[in-house]
């Protein structure tokens, strides 16, 4: 262990013992954790759960060690592999994500799965090497390791950023720098995996930039950010068409409709106040309403907790941080009647939460000291419906569907328990106790409370209230109702104030029909992000598979904070501003939603205005100068156009414009304009080579071009000076210096800032390089007198 190694560990174990941990866990023969001793991530990053996060352990799993074997090279060290990791690796892993929950305060979900599990596969790989001592071809190893886990090479990406951030960053690895060694092995599988690992960094890479790569004038910018069309419409189709199967999708509907309507992150949008919903009366100075004025007399925003926010941190973790959306006119219907339809399928479920956060109790409703029908708590604890042996009525089961109104659940309840002694109870409530009871010691007695010995009668069987809420507390901790209340800048917010309420882990039994008994069932909390996009995310139970009509559409998936992206890109393609945008979105700077612009460039433009005299313009010259106006292009022909405007006006500058320059030409290495009508050009891609046309742009893949261009003239030149100096001659040398020309011509467009020109006194290949004659040589040759 070197000294920078020492001191992250002995950083790692202060901010331990500052907040309560129990920094020697998972030393023994397993790696794992006793239960007693798990950091709770989320607790330590100040969060509220659901979801909970924990740190549980430093094994390796089964498909790890099966991964490693498969992929390790014949001439790699055969040894038995661990199943656990070392001391040094274990010591590493906990000082990093203590470093990014308590330090650089980043989410636990991104330090358990961005950080540490590329962090796992290194110690993996390692096995017994000190992270000091970790070597290129451990790094190979890892890195083909790495690639073996999921398609799009997202794992893999992780484990570089590992290597650059953990390793070379804080000069943990004696043989840093280490990141060049994550390279591919030389078989067509990693080559394939490695390609997706490169597409995936270059996607996130330019995801920042607003000037992505675009090949046409339609093509949106960054489209792969935006959600498949067919998907979109398919997802509008079945949240606002289809009705729901189950009480979980109908909570689900009305989610994803505020989500299209706001933009707002799932995050955002789970987090969504009950009483989210506020009117705003507008009126004059003299207090009469705005509408009778000509303007708008009333409108809706929506009280919601933004993320990632600069402010929404103070010492002791991460609090909501409360503000506003603006909610335009023509969405106002469409986001009032989601949220107020959420409301009514939450309505029981609230009452009961608000009792549960009151008392502190989780059967509010019952005395601690009564004695409850085992049938009846059997609904209270599992939330299924039925109770006798008869299926669900059918006629009550579809009004319940059509509207999923919890006093149907009254009516359904009533129905079965009028006919449990002339149906009997159903065996799942015996074998619901049974189990129970074997796990956490409650006994099922008589009204008497007394136990009963042999055969349960359950009609006659009954449960304790306090034993059952004890059991509860001790055996299912992860099944009570989230009860802690969320912090704010200035107080908290109870869990119950949350729009999105769900039961947590009911047992529904398909057999019944999946019916929750909302009403009665005890565990309520927070409806979560990470189900909605598992909904969305595809596979047999997501909304796609269960709703599309045709097969072909079973199959999609979507990403929902591509919803985000369309909401903001569409913003942009009608006009709204970007302070606007910025403002609506809850960001705080303009650049941010400018990252969420995906416009194609003939969006970009159509707001340009152009001056009256240019309505008669051609549509193709008109979207030039647009792209004039919008300092997008230059050019000697713009040069010239700007010229005859500062001299001559508007109406001789767009003449000179429309006669001249007919089109905009997009080359592999810039931009072209000049009026091709009469001739092609005579040196067409050739611009590079110093024509003084060529206008570099902020295009990603000219770089790339010129790069590939550049290398590929670098080798012919190479090539040439190889030849021996026997063979050499004239031919060889004009070659020699036209290849040399080209290389120095190419490295000068590299190094052209983009809308600017590489050679602005260059030539104009589009003309011919030498003058071509005016008749023949008999017609210059001078008249002598008498000569007819």
């Amino acid at each position: 262990m070197n000294e920078f190694l020492t001191r992250l560990v002995e950083a790692g174990q202060r901010l331990a013992t500052a907040n309560g941990l129990s920094w020697d866990i998972g030393d023994n023969a397993t790696g794992r954790v006793a239960k007693s001793e798990r950091w709770n991530l989320t607790t330590l990053a100040g969060q509220v759960p659901p979801p909970t996060l924990w740190l549980t352990g430093f094994e390796f799993s089964e498909a790890e060690l099966v991964a490693l074997q498969e992929t390790m090279p014949p001439d790699h060290p055969k040894s038995p592999l661990r199943s656990t990791m070392t001391k040094g690796w274990a010591d590493l892993c906990k000082s990093v994500v203590l470093d990014e929950i308590l330090v650089k305060r980043n989410k636990p979900q991104h330090a358990l799965i961005n950080v540490l599990r590329p962090l796992r596969i290194l110690a993996l790989c390692a096995q017994d090497t000190d992270p000091t001592d970790v070597t290129p071809d451990l790094i190979k190893l890892a890195y083909n390791v790495a690639m073996r886990f999921g398609a799009s090479g997202k794992i893999a990406a992780n484990l570089k950023m590992a290597v650059r951030n953990q390793l070379d960053v804080r000069h943990v690895a004696n043989h840093s720098p280490l990141l060049r060694y994550c390279v591919p092995y030389a078989t067509t599988e990693a080559a394939t995996q490695h390609a997706a690992v490169e597409s995936l960094e270059k996607r996130d890479n330019s995801y920042r930039r607003t000037d992505s790569q675009r090949k046409e004038l339609s093509e949106r910018k960054a489209a792969d950010r935006l959600p498949d069309e067919k998907a979109f419409w398919e997802l509008v189709r079945i949240i606002y068409t289809e009705r729901p199967k189950t009480f979980a999708d109908a909570l689900r509907f009305e989610h994803l409709k505020l989500a299209i309507a706001t933009g707002m992150r799932i995050g955002e949008t789970a987090l969504l106040p009950n009483d989210c919903l506020l009117w705003t009366q507008h009126i004059d100075p003299m207090g009469r309403p705005a509408e009778t004025l000509g303007g708008i007399g009333r409108s809706l925003s929506l009280r919601y907790f933004a993320e990632k926010q600069p402010d929404d941190e103070k010492s002791s973790g991460v609090y909501l941080f409360e503000t506003l959306q603006h909610v335009p006119a023509l969405l106002a219907d469409m986001t009032q009647e989601a949220v107020e339809r959420a409301r009514a399928l939450t309505a029981a479920m609230r009452i009961r939460l608000q009792h549960q956060v009151a008392t502190g109790r989780i059967f509010p409703e019952l005395g601690e000291g009564d004695l409850v029908p085992a049938w009846e708590m059997y609904t209270r604890l599992s939330g299924a419906i039925q109770i006798t042996s008869r299926p669900l009525p059918e006629d009550l089961v579809e009004k319940y569907r059509a509207s999923y109104d919890s006093n149907v659940l009254d009516e359904i309840r009533e129905w079965h328990e009028s006919r449990r002694f002339r149906h009997g109870l159903s065996d799942n409530i015996g074998k619901y106790w049974a189990k129970f009871c074997k796990a956490t010691g409650v006994e099922i007695v008589d009204a008497r409370n007394r136990p009963f010995r042999g055969n349960t009668p359950w009609h006659e069987a009954f449960v304790s209230v306090k034993a059952v809420e004890v059991a509860v507390h001790k055996f299912m901790a992860t099944k009570l109702s989230d009860t802690t209340p969320f912090p704010l800048k200035n107080g908290s917010i109870s869990p119950a104030g949350i729009l999105f309420l769900t039961p947590i882990r009911s047992l529904i039994d398909g057999r019944n029909g999946g019916i929750v008994d909302v009403k009665r069932y005890a565990f309520v909390g927070r409806a979560s992000a990470q189900d909605i996009q598992k909904m969305l995310a595809g596979g047999e139970n997501g909304l796609f598979a269960r709703y599309c009509r045709d097969p072909e559409s079973r199959g999609l998936k979507m990403v929902t904070h591509s919803i985000r992206h369309l909401q903001n890109a569409e913003l942009f393609r009608v006009g709204v501003s970007d302070a606007i945008i910025t403002k609506r979105f809850g960001r705080r700077n303009v650049s941010q939603s400018h990252a969420y612009d995906h416009r194609s460039l003939a969006e970009d433009l159509a707001h340009v205005d152009l001056p009256e005299v240019a309505a008669s313009l051609g549509d193709r010259t008109k979207e030039l100068a647009k792209l004039i106006v919008a300092r997008r292009v230059s050019g000697p022909i713009i040069d010239e156009f700007l010229k005859i405007q500062t001299s001559k006006g508007d109406q001789a500058a767009f003449e000179y414009l429309e006669a001249e320059a007919d089109g905009l030409h997009v080359t592999p290495y810039g931009l072209c304009v000049n009026s091709f009508v009469v001739d092609p050009c005579p040196k067409h891609l050739e611009c590079f080579n110093g024509c003084r046309h060529l206008t570099r742009t902020k295009v990603t893949s000219e770089r790339e071009n010129l790069q590939k261009l550049l290398d590929m003239t670098i080798r012919v030149e190479s090539s040439i000076k190889a030849v021996p100096e026997s063979s050499r001659n004239v031919g060889w040398e004009n070659q020699l210096q036209s290849i040399a020309t080209r290389v120095g011509n190419i490295k000068i467009v590299l190094d052209t800032a983009p809308d600017s020109k590489p050679f602005p006194e260059g030539r104009d290949l589009f003309t011919s390089v030498e003058p071509v004659s005016q008749g023949s040589i008999l017609d210059a040759q001078p008249r002598r007198d008498g000569d007819q």
